[in-house]
């Protein structure tokens, strides 16, 4: 099935938001400073690929029981248990899908979060975008790294780390330790500036971009089973 004009839409204006949120994600490293633009920015992407879950439903919804009567809010199921899956499916109207289309059930078992670790940021996009409703991403945050390269004067092998500036106590290794210590290495380090979303501890920029590319992937697998 073809991807409808709808879906492939939102898909569209995510992939142009995440542009608009890389210029503004810039600008606020420079200035030192988190806009409500930036949080705005963030706010749609999330929000719109969240929803574009609940219309991929809708539409296998459509082309399988449109004839039933009656309308009702239908989602995309995110669960934790077979069981509870299959309640969600029921409650949705759709607890015969695997009957009219074994390959898409199997296909939306397959990336249920208790399946694999690798389904985790489904739930975890439920999780962000309900807290964005209420919060709006307030705690959008600053969060700098002091990045530690060092290279060998010989064959130019070269190691590196990071360390969360700010955070007293922080304790090399023993190994890392005798590295800054040895007159034979060369020794750089640079600041790595990131502005994260706190609940879940990750870049903003880098959040979103992987979400957009995991979301346009779950689309074009979907609508190839319908």
């Amino acid at each position: 099935m073809k991807i409808p004009k709808e879906i492939d839409g939102m898909l569209k204006r995510s992939e142009e938001l995440l542009l608009d949120l890389s210029n503004e994600y810039h600008e606020c490293i420079s200035e030192n400073n988190i806009t409500e633009r930036l949080k705005n920015i963030t706010h749609e992407i999330i929000e719109k690929d969240r929803h574009i879950l609940d219309k991929i439903m809708r539409n296998i919804w459509n082309k399988y029981w449109s004839s039933n009567k009656g309308q009702h809010n239908i989602y995309f199921p995110i669960t934790q248990s077979d069981s509870h899956f299959s309640k969600k499916m029921n409650d949705n109207g759709m607890k015969d899908l695997e009957v009219k289309n074994k390959a898409l059930y199997d296909y939306l078992v397959s990336i249920q979060p208790y399946k694999h670790k690798r389904n985790d940021w489904v739930s975890q996009l439920t999780k962000v975008a309900g807290k964005g409703k209420h919060e709006h991403y307030k705690d959008q945050k600053r969060k700098d790294f002091l990045h530690t390269t060092i290279t060998t004067l010989d064959v130019g092998t070269r190691i590196s780390w990071a360390e969360p500036i700010g955070k007293e106590n922080i304790k090399l290794d023993p190994f890392k330790k005798n590295l800054l210590k040895n007159p034979n290495l060369t020794v750089e380090h640079d600041i790595g500036k990131n502005i994260i979303l706190d609940g879940i501890n990750e870049n903003v920029g880098i959040y979103c971009e992987i979400l957009v590319k995991k979301i346009k992937k779950l689309v074009h697998e979907i609508f190839n089973l319908l």
